[in-house]
């Protein structure tokens, strides 16, 4: 995978808005061009005006090509602005779709391995930042030209006066960029003192309790909050300064670059005595593009950056995707079992019985730790019967479960379906067989692919978990999801009766519910389950519940044996 510089990345956007466009690239420069003929031409306007004889009134012809130089210039720029922002948001959607696409293709354990929270900065933060960059992109390339035919007309009028205050121009600009620079320098650290003064108020509201007993800490807080507020102030204090001194010497700066057009060039081409006010025209004129480019150069930058992290982050998924083709576990002959070319389920189907023998999974090492493994598992369950798994935390019963439910990769050991072994990785046909409630359950507000649910039963179950006062249901979409954690698992087994699969799976959903709805649990909803021939398989603690199983099987540090 390449890794190109972020100002490669901006010539990257700029050829792939042209290739977007679909116009070739002599006529995206020549429209640029006309752009920034456009704007000398306003100054050619003014400076015909400040030619013409006192009292002649300004000459018509300068007043009309002033008109048509605005013209043009409004009209070619918010096309081209238009096209540009058109094609980068085609580009980024295109982008965004490939790395939804692809991460919806992931595997559980590399999911977890490239994390939820990237690929969501991507799409989100990553993408609303590009497009509206398009427009940066024009004014930049707009401005270079500007300053180029601006050089030019000035060479017109003096070689030598171009060359001074060409020279003079990019100074002050690039005074006036470093400036600008440890402004924004200060308003980072500003930022920095910011959050390091939220620290202590987050902890106090977050730790009330505990502070309250603890008089210590509390005063220990309120130091810490002082103190960082102390610095804060002090922070802000050098920002103001910065600020106003940055302020100060652009003005300045600015003067002294009229002072060198006014009187220094006067000096070096004495020639052009008479033609200062054209030249000062001429150099305040160009003197805005010019800091325009240095001022975009950064933002740029920036804008490359974040393109270049997008396209890497579907570069990697790709590349993941590929190792997946390519992994022994997903080949056609199955080296656990010998089986040549076992095939994923085509579609969910009636079992009698499902059986795992000699499973095993291991964690990669890490932080110089041995890899964690958990099997080898032998399991079996039948339509109708209920099976608990027991264990310490962290024994492999979470694990266990995913691998069940065709979330990780076996990395040994067969799964059979009526005896009919399947491959490493059956496919999303075995993992729509289950409906699943995991510790952390994941809530959407709109019952994705249970559109035609009847709203009835939705409300009527709503009711049975006793969240109808908080929770309605209309025109597909649960009212709110903001519950608490007990009621979050109720909501998600609402969502996982309603799916109708053959196997049900729970994940320690009744620690985090009172006692009304623990005893409802094991002595209601999983013996009507079970009397829907519905195939359960419960983690939990609850030994006031083992009676309500038909097995229950115990991990011990990735082990696991009928208890």
């Amino acid at each position: 995978m390449s890794n190109p510089s972020a100002r490669e990345s901006v010539g990257e956007l700029v050829a792939l808005i042209v290739a977007e466009d679909g116009r070739p690239r002599t006529l995206w420069a020549v429209e640029l061009g006309l752009v920034a003929a456009a704007n000398v031409l306003v100054l050619h306007s003014l400076d015909v005006g400040l030619r013409a004889e006192a009292g002649a009134g300004a000459p018509v012809a300068a007043i009309l090509t002033l008109g048509l130089a605005v013209f043009v210039n409004q009209s070619l720029c918010g096309d081209l602005s238009r096209r540009v922002l058109a094609a980068l948001s085609a580009s980024v959607s295109r982008t965004s779709g490939r790395i939804l696409a692809a991460t919806s293709r992931l595997d559980l354990e590399r999911f977890e391995a490239l994390g939820g929270p990237e690929i969501m900065a991507r799409v989100t933060d990553d993408a609303g930042r590009i497009v509206p960059g398009g427009s940066l992109i024009v004014q930049t390339l707009v401005a270079v030209g500007t300053v180029a035919l601006s050089l030019l007309y000035v060479a017109g009028i003096s070689m030598q006066a171009a060359v001074v205050s060409g020279v003079a121009v990019l100074a002050t600009a690039l005074l006036m960029r470093r400036l600008e620079t440890s402004v924004m320098a200060q308003v980072v650290r500003d930022q920095a003192a910011g959050r390091r003064m939220r620290e202590p108020i987050q902890d106090l509201l977050a730790g009330f309790k505990q502070l309250k007993q603890h008089q210590p800490r509390s005063a220990a807080i309120a130091a810490a909050f002082d103190r960082e507020a102390s610095d804060l102030k002090r922070s802000h204090d050098a920002h103001y300064e910065e600020f106003y001194a940055r302020e100060t010497l652009s003005r300045q700066a600015y003067i002294g670059l009229l002072g060198v057009v006014g009187f220094v060039i006067p000096v070096v081409a004495p020639s052009v005595s008479t033609d200062v006010s054209r030249l000062l025209v001429a150099v305040t004129f160009s003197f805005r593009p010019v800091v325009m480019i240095l001022m975009a150069v950064p933002l740029l930058t920036r804008l490359g950056a974040t393109w270049q992290r997008m396209t890497d982050l579907a570069d990697h998924l790709d590349d993941h995707l590929d190792d997946h083709l390519d992994d022994p576990l997903a080949d056609p002959v199955d080296p656990t079992t010998s089986v040549a070319r076992v095939e994923p389920l085509e579609s969910p189907r009636p079992f009698s019985q499902i059986t795992l023998r000699g499973v095993t999974y291991q964690y990669a090492p890490h932080d110089d730790r041995t890899g964690f493994t958990v099997g080898p598992c032998d399991f079996e369950i039948s339509p109708g019967e209920v099976v608990f798994l027991t264990g310490a935390n962290g024994s492999g019963k979470s694990t266990f479960v995913k691998l069940l439910c065709g979330l990780y990769p076996r990395h040994g050991g067969e799964l059979l379906v009526d005896g009919e072994p399947l491959p490493m990785d059956p496919g999303p046909a075995w993992r729509s067989q289950f409906s699943t409630v995991f510790a952390e359950p994941a809530l959407f507000e709109r019952l994705y692919g249970l559109e035609d649910v009847d709203p009835a039963r939705v409300t009527a179950l709503l009711e049975q978990m006793e969240l109808g006062h908080k929770v309605r249901f209309e025109a597909g979409h649960f009212s709110t999801i903001e519950l608490s954690t007990g009621q979050r698992k109720r909501l998600a087994l609402v969502v996982a009766l309603l799916a109708e699969r053959p196997i049900y799976v729970f994940d320690e959903w009744a620690a985090d519910q009172d006692p009304h709805f623990r005893e409802a649990f094991y002595r209601q909803i999983l013996p009507s389950l079970r009397a829907r021939g519905k195939a359960v398989v419960a983690v939990t603690h609850d030994d006031d519940a083992f009676d309500v199983c038909d097995r229950r099987l115990h991990f011990d540090r990735g082990q696991v044996g009928l208890a």
